[in-house]
Parts: structure tokens; C-alpha cells; sequence
């Protein structure tokens, strides 16, 4: 298993055969309560047109499955959402149902049905494990929702584990999404080996409370790049964050813009 960031909350995981996306946003901008927030961070291809078409060719042609945990419009990028569904014919897209709601109206209203969305949407069922098999391994895909509906059967916020196991070892990645508390987490303690974090401080103090029951062996800080006016949970200083959290004794990390990095 392989991670690339894509920039703010957006990650591609890759396996020898496909690549998953988890919240990719490479629009540049969103509105949030009434204003526009720019993203004004380092990622290479965040805003750039010709960036944009240049991570399609490059990355978003290999993509197997799209997943999204929310419908914050810096989650939910549905200008990229629908360039990648007419360009890769392959790709699905897994998300709440509030999501696919959505995206099916406005692909229809956009594309006047250019674009074939037949068995490509998923909305999530919290009681199904998503499985990617081939000859030697095994990958799933878990959605657990947020909120305090934990059970709901449609919950409009989601985190994802991503587990693959290999020579009989199970390794798990989780991606947080927006959360608030580590609660939603508490039966898979055991199964997460690294997770993909956002630095909400209310979720930092909740991992602070709970560390010595996680078996996490490594953090990669994803959701604290700079955005403007960025007035919610981002334009943080990372390295404030990491040296604050170095008395958890677990490894943190950057994930890289422009390269796979292999983590198990």
C-alpha cells in the first residue's frame, strides 16, 4: 500500500493494481458560510488548470474508486468529480447518500446525459464491507459513520479504513474525515495502524485522552494547509501541532505531493 496527498484532505491510496482517492478537492475554491476560501497551500496540483488535466492523465486514469466522507464542498469537488467520470470510463464512486443524490441531479443537468453513470455510484451501507480481490491479496473498504447517529443506515459523514492484508498480515489505514471524536473508532482500536488525520484541536484532544488504547504506529497531517480567508479547521501550523504531539511517542508524518510513499 502506497500514499500520495493530493493536497488539503485528499489522498490517493495505491495497490499494484489500482488506486483509490479519498476526498479529492482540485478546484481551488468553496463556499463557506457565504465567502469564497482560495487555497493558497503548496499542493502542485490544487487550482491550476492545466495541473488539473495533468493529475487526471497521470493519476485520476488509474483510479478504481472515488470515496467521499461529506459534503463539505472542499470534500465534495464535483467540478473534478465530473471530468474524472467522463474521462475514466473505469472509475466508481462511493459516498452518502446525500452525495449521490446529488451528483446524479447535477451530471444529468450538466452533461444532458453524455456522461454514463450506470453502476459506477454507490451510496454507502454501513453494514457492508467493500472488498477488492485479486490472485494473492485481499482489500477492503470500510465506511464508519460520524455524528451521533453511529448506526444510521444513511449517516451524511463518514470515516473510511482501508485494510489490505498480505502473507496472512492485516494492515489498516484509516482517513478521518471531518471528525470530531475518535468515539465512532473505538471497536476498530485494534485495526488501525496508521491514520490519516485532520488537526481539529477537540479531535486531538479526544486522540490525547484515548492514545494508550491505539494501536496507531504512525499519523500522516492532512486538512492544516493554508486557505484564504480559511476562517474553519485549516491554515494551521503543522509543525506547532507535530512538536506539541511528540509526548505520544508515535511517528508523524507529511505525506508527498509528487510521490508515492509505501507504508507497509
Amino acid at each position: 500500500m502506497e500514499l500520495l496527498w493530493i493536497g488539503h484532505a485528499g489522498v490517493v491510496i495505491k495497490f499494484s493494481e489500482f488506486y483509490i482517492a479519498i476526498d479529492p478537492f482540485l478546484s481551488g475554491s468553496f463556499k463557506w458560510h457565504g465567502k469564497t476560501n482560495i487555497y493558497h497551500g503548496k499542493s502542485p496540483w490544487i487550482g491550476i488548470p492545466h495541473k488539473i488535466e495533468e493529475f487526471i492523465q497521470k493519476i485520476g486514469i488509474n483510479l478504481k474508486l472515488i470515496a467521499i466522507t461529506h459534503k463539505h464542498k472542499d470534500h465534495y469537488d464535483f467540478s473534478f468529480l465530473k471530468k474524472i467520470l467522463a474521462i475514466n470510463k473505469e472509475v466508481n464512486i462511493i459516498a452518502p447518500r446525500i452525495i449521490i443524490k446529488s451528483l446524479k441531479s447535477r451530471i444529468k443537468k450538466d452533461s444532458s446525459g453524455s456522461i454514463d453513470l450506470a453502476n459506477r455510484l454507490y451510496i454507502i451501507n454501513v453494514n457492508k464491507i467493500y472488498e477488492f480481490l485479486d490472485a494473492s491479496e485481499e482489500k477492503t473498504l470500510r465506511a464508519i459513520p460520524l455524528k451521533k447517529k453511529l448506526f444510521s443506515k444513511n449517516p451524511k459523514k463518514v470515516a473510511f479504513l482501508i485494510q489490505e492484508r498480505k502473507n496472512g498480515n492485516l494492515f489498516g489505514v484509516l482517513h478521518v474525515g471531518d471528525t470530531h471524536s475518535i468515539d465512532p473508532f473505538k471497536p476498530y482500536f485494534n485495526q488501525i495502524d496508521h491514520l490519516i488525520s485532520w488537526t481539529a484541536r477537540d479531535f486531538l484532544k479526544d486522540i490525547d485522552y484515548h492514545i494508550k488504547q491505539l494501536a496507531i504506529s504512525k499519523i500522516w497531517w492532512v486538512h492544516w494547509e493554508q486557505f484564504y480567508p480559511g476562517n474553519f479547521h485549516c491554515n494551521q501550523n503543522i509543525q506547532f501541532i507535530m512538536n506539541l504531539y511528540k509526548k505520544w511517542n508515535i511517528e508523524q508524518g507529511i505525506l508527498s505531493y509528487n510521490e508515492f510513499i509505501s507504508i507497509n
